[in-house]
């Protein structure tokens, strides 16, 4: 196998390892549409060089790391898949590792791409590690792709190469997690599209200082489908905060129409007293441009923060 002929070829290799090129792919999909790419692929520079302590254990019966490969022992796979499992519920994305001896015909690009439809219709990130044609990849879609650029990636790949030459997949897909978990906001989550990378990490930012000890999150969407966007913020809150034994506040914008509504648990339900302040506010920066009103999300969320104490 090529990875067997990398790991052989490291023992000679007196300077830095940079990964083999079987093993290395920064050409990550971004989206389904090339309109989602960033413009900055830079890293972010704001990012936690290391992780903070806090507990990262969830009780989950859903899997979000496919070991088709059979290469993790039970143990590993358990605590990939909690780990994985404590991420997408903190960053409110969908998560998923994959790990595969047969890709089929497809190019990995493709075969992870359609992986991840098959499993989940939001924003997110899948991590495929392929041991068919020795090509990795990481795939994105939506907001995860301005954070999480195509500069980190390529850095990444130059991390875990060895372990992957190495067959520690265990240790490559934590990585990849950790990585994941410094780079993306917890507290503004922007399935709807509309900001910026820097205005993600302001806010990020912002929210987190006012959140303290307790949960906190501004969720942007651009459609709640069916559902009002009362019905629609109860199940996001649900989804994210109902096993939580801590403070929650959760406030779901729609940016089409600056429809919002706002749920709370324990410490932060005084927010709810305020429900309907908050929703003039939030309507009152909607403003027109070129015929057509635009939600200001920046001014909206500052808005927001004066109703928390």
């Amino acid at each position: 196998m090529k990875k067997l002929i990398c790991a052989a070829l490291l023992c000679l290799i007196t300077a830095a390892f940079v990964g083999c090129n079987e093993i290395k792919e920064t050409n990550a999909s971004v989206s389904e549409s090339d309109s989602e790419k960033q413009n900055d692929n830079s890293s972010d520079e704001s990012s936690e060089e290391d992780l903070r302590p806090r507990d990262r254990q969830i009780n989950t019966d859903k899997d979000f790391v496919f070991d088709d490969a059979g290469v993790l022992s039970a143990d590993e796979l358990k605590s990939l898949n909690t780990y994985t499992a404590w991420l997408a519920k903190t960053f409110k994305i969908n998560a998923a590792v994959v790990i595969t001896d047969n890709i089929g015909d497809k190019e990995p690009d493709k075969y992870a791409e359609e992986y991840y439809s098959d499993l989940y219709s939001g924003d997110g990130f899948l991590f495929l590690l392929n041991n068919d044609t020795n090509t990795d990849y990481i795939y994105r879609k939506g907001f995860p792709s301005k954070l999480i650029t195509d500069d980190d990636i390529e850095m990444l790949f130059s991390e875990i190469s060895p372990q992957l030459v190495m067959g520690d997949y265990m240790s490559a897909a934590k990585h990849v997690l950790e990585t994941a978990e410094k780079k993306l906001p917890e507290y503004i989550t922007d399935t709807s599209g509309i900001l910026t990378k820097e205005e993600i990490t302001e806010l990020n930012g912002k929210l987190k200082e006012a959140a303290g000890e307790n949960g906190l999150n501004v969720y942007l969407v651009n459609d709640t489908g069916e559902q009002s966007i009362k019905e629609y913020s109860n199940e996001k809150f649900v989804d994210y905060y109902a096993a939580s034994s801590n403070s929650n506040a959760m406030v779901v914008i729609n940016t089409a129409n600056g429809d919002c509504f706002v749920c709370t648990s324990g410490s932060m339900e005084y927010i709810s007293d305020s429900q309907e302040d908050i929703q003039k506010a939030v309507k009152s920066c909607i403003k027109e441009s070129d015929g057509k009103k635009i939600l200001d999300c920046m001014s909206a969320v500052d808005k927001i923060l004066t109703f928390i104490q």
